[in-house]
């Protein structure tokens, strides 16, 4: 049995092993068909099925033969090469002249990869598509510009015009797999795609955003291509997608795939010939200077006795500065074993001044810098604005009717800041940043006492330097989300306490709690994961424990004491709050445009793109995490693994996916990751600090030089200037510069629940003690004529065009916003400065 399962294992290796070798190296050769793995994207397609036959009949040939009694080919393969690198380092440890050639050797070798490098830049074939911008509409006249993109986008339009203009791509696309493509063209407004001289998509006319799709059958290699887009007024918008035979989803047309010219099968073939070379380079480079490397090792080892004295001394001196003073003492002060600031736990003090500074710098930093964005920030801020306005705190309300889309814990808070305090973009986004600091605290106090201070300050750091969790609807938004995720963290990190006292229990139920009451049902998340882990870890009687039963029941009762009266109350309540928002969210029914094309592995690919450079050692720090928590019975470890997998695993198995769903595992992704970075340092300073504490120190500067770029990145990210809009910046304007001016903003035939947008809501309610309302141009006319006051009135654009009464103002004024119709601004009594921030055009 033994003996059939290891011919089992040996024949599944050699399939996998040749069939992976024969798909790679044909991939880089010919780069024909599409694999789809995640993120991944493999070619290969055609000659699937005749490398499975060859394949299968190699196999069966060993079998046949007998060649599996004797070893198969990989294994043989393998022995060769472990034989031939053993020899290798025998003669270097031998002979000197070998080492002379081989450094010889590898000199020679350099230059062969610098003239590989030079070849392989001289031979690589312009990407791309040849622009044709025009001035106008109707691809009219001499191009404005003609340009090298590297795909069909608008970015170059949008800083020479805002409408009115034209362009047309023209080149070849790269076919790879015969068959038949899909082509996909949203645009705002008129666009076509050519193959030649066919029409494939038609998108035509002006109009709104829309998607239009197009069948043909192409080929294996290069193809004619031609796009058309128009703009005539408002909005822009142009993507190009295909489909590709063997996929089910539309992606963005590759610049890969995209050439100016159709080049030559020459020059194509030996631009893959050449990039398949550097590869090899590349590969045996490496493999070299490993060999090398460990022989060095093994010579030196054998060795010693020649060594110098000098040599000797030097070495002692490096230890002893690197070693013995630099190391121990990065140890001592990171653990708070020396008393700074003449207190007994003086890492407290440090680690506490080091994570407000870090939140100064990432987080609350220029957090009032943009306008109001997101869909959620602009109606959050809204209902909070209405309860301030209404006075009615229990029953949420937007645009005139009951909110039961959100709890109303941060809504609440939100209010009381804007009545209290200040309503400005900080203050729409402080409680959240305030959150996300607390959410850094819990994660700091976690790890220092599972593990020690340096892995909760590392740990707290990571979570501060991580771009999905800082300014991805979390820490720098008016949503939701923060305040959730820090009551969900709190929640397990006071349970991880529970040993300490049973009132621990309690406050996690209460943290469980109002994580439900800022994100509805998000504590039942918690309790999932405390159940699996106390599963795992062969405690699960626990889960009948008196404590740990009241604890849930608190969890539940303070929700349902929000939920039940709203539901008494308006029946309807129940199914816009948990079947539609809840159910609706799990099972794809609510957004499900969203849901539709996001595929089953989106939060790898958010992973990849929003959580560098940390997404780098996340596999490290889970295995790590893994090994501690069955190896080492590491029950921290565990509880984080399951954290991560619940968060992670659930959120991947809903239908709606949104790219901020997972924040609540970037907490215990930090934890792991921290762990790994301290059992690397400590590891390496135990081990290694008599014989390389060079090394050790430069793993030190290493690290310290990733936070450092880090910081560098996010700082930057954070106080880049971002658009203002054009209601911000009039509202901006009265607030500093008529302070001490009487003025009155008129909403003519405006209703404030139905006409004004959520982000003319917010801004507008900043001035709305001077904010009037008239329907009719007779009442409007009397106060005007009533008062000398300057009066800006707010018009809609189908109002100014059909009411005479307009005709006599002085000014008018386009007043766009991001989420509305376009409004005018007509100026009665009042004579603009200089520095109005709308260009004005007389009447």
């Amino acid at each position: 049995m033994k003996k059939s399962l290891i011919l089992v294992i040996q024949i599944l290796t050699e399939i996998i092993l040749l069939f992976s070798s024969a798909i790679i190296i044909y991939v880089l050769f010919t780069g024909d068909g599409v694999f789809t793995i995640g993120p991944i994207v493999v070619s290969s397609h055609e000659f699937i099925r005749p490398l499975v036959i060859l394949i299968v009949a190699c196999v069966l040939r060993k079998m046949v033969t007998g060649h599996f009694q004797h070893g198969f080919f990989t294994v043989i393969l393998l022995q060769w090469g472990w034989t031939q690198i053993c020899r290798l380092t025998e003669r270097w440890a031998r002979s000197s002249q070998f080492r002379r050639q081989v450094l010889l050797g590898l000199v020679v070798f350099i230059l062969l990869a610098i003239g590989m490098h030079w070849l392989r830049s001289a031979v690589t074939i312009e990407r791309g598509l040849v622009g044709r911008y025009y001035a106008n509409p109707n691809f009219g006249g001499k191009p404005k510009v003609i340009a090298l993109d590297a795909e069909p986008q608008l970015f170059r339009a949008r800083t020479l015009w805002k409408e009115l203009y034209s362009i047309e791509w023209t080149g070849a696309v790269y076919i790879t797999t015969p068959g038949k493509y899909e082509f996909l063209i949203g645009s705002d407004d008129g666009s076509a795609l050519y193959i030649g001289e066919q029409l494939v998509v038609d998108n035509w006319g002006s109009h709104g955003l829309r998607e239009r799709s197009g069948i043909i059958k192409l080929q294996r290699g290069f193809a004619p291509l031609r796009i058309r887009y128009y703009q005539r007024a408002k909005t822009t918008a142009l993507r190009v997608s295909w489909k590709v035979p063997g996929q089910t989803r539309h992606q963005i047309l590759p610049g890969t795939a995209l050439f100016p010219e159709q080049p030559t099968f020459k020059a194509f073939f030996l631009e893959r010939l050449v990039a398949v070379g550097w590869i090899g380079i590349q590969a045996v480079g490496i493999l070299g200077l490993v060999i090398i490397v460990c022989a060095e090792v093994i010579r030196r080892k054998r060795s010693r006795s020649v060594e110098t004295v000098y040599v000797r001394k030097a070495w002692r001196w490096v230890n002893r500065v690197f070693g013995a003073v630099f190391l121990s003492r990065i140890f001592r002060l990171m653990n708070g074993e020396n008393r700074w600031f003449g207190c007994k736990h003086s890492s407290w003090v440090l680690h506490g001044i080091i994570l407000l500074l870090f939140s100064l710098l990432i987080i609350y930093n220029n957090l009032g810098g943009r306008s109001m964005e997101g869909a959620d920030e602009k109606i959050h801020t809204r209902v909070a604005n209405t309860i301030v306005n209404t006075g009615n705190w229990w029953n949420l309300e937007y645009h005139g009717k009951p909110y039961a889309q959100k709890p109303p814990l941060k809504i609440w808070l939100s209010a009381v800041t804007f009545r209290y305090i200040g309503n400005t973009e900080f203050w729409v986004r402080f409680w959240d940043a305030t959150f996300a600091l607390g959410t850094m605290c819990a994660v700091y106090v976690f790890g220092r006492k599972w593990r020690n201070p340096l892995t909760g300050l590392l740990s707290a750091l990571i979570l501060c330097l991580s771009l999905n969790y800082i300014d991805n609807h979390t820490a720098r938004a008016g949503v939701q989300d923060s305040a959730m995720i820090f009551f969900f963290t709190l929640s397990l990190v006071l349970f991880w306490f529970r040993e300490r006292g049973t009132c621990y229990y309690y406050l996690a139920g209460v943290a469980m709690a109002c994580s439900s009451l800022t994100k509805l049902w998000m504590g039942v998340g918690a309790l999932i994961i405390m159940a699996g882990y106390l599963l795992l870890a062969g405690k699960f009687k626990e889960v009948w424990r008196k404590d740990f039963l009241i604890m849930a029941l608190i969890s539940m009762l303070l929700p349902l004491a929000w939920l039940i009266p709203n539901v008494l109350s308006d029946p309807s309540f129940f199914r816009s709050a948990v079947a539609e928002n809840i159910v609706g969210r799990i099972t794809g029914t609510r957004h499900s445009a969203f849901a539709q094309k996001a595929p089953w592995y989106f939060y790898v690919a958010v992973l990849y793109q929003h959580y560098q450079p940390w997404v780098l050692f996340l596999p490290f720090g889970l295995s790590y995490g893994v090994y501690q928590s069955f190896m080492k019975k590491a029950r921290g470890s565990l509880l984080l693994v399951v954290w991560s997998i619940v968060v992670f695993g659930g959120f991947s198995i809903a239908q709606l996916r949104l790219s901020w769903y997972i924040n609540p595992a970037f907490p215990a992704f930090a934890l792991l990751i921290g762990s790994f970075f301290y059992a690397i340092l400590q590891g390496g300073y135990r081990k290694f600090k008599a014989q390389a504490p060079f090394l050790i120190t430069c793993l030190f500067v290493g690290l310290g030089y990733l936070f450092a770029d880090t910081t560098i990145a996010m700082y930057h990210i954070v106080t880049q200037k971002r658009e203002t809009y054009p209601i911000q910046n009039f509202v901006v304007y009265l607030e500093n510069n008529m302070q001490t001016t009487p003025y009155y903003v008129v909403l003519y035939h405006t209703d404030m629940n139905t006409d004004v947008k959520d982000q003319e809501h917010y801004y507008l309610n900043r001035i709305r003690e001077r904010v009037v309302h008239f329907d009719t141009p007779g009442s409007l006319q009397d106060f005007l004529a009533q008062t000398d006051t300057p009066t800006f009135v707010l018009v809609q654009n189908s109002d100014l065009k059909t009411s005479t009464f307009f005709k006599e103002h002085e000014l008018t004024l386009p007043l766009p916003i991001s989420d509305g119709p376009d409004k005018w601004m007509v100026i009665y009594h009042y004579t603009l400065p200089d520095d109005f921030p709308l260009t004005a055009k007389q009447q």
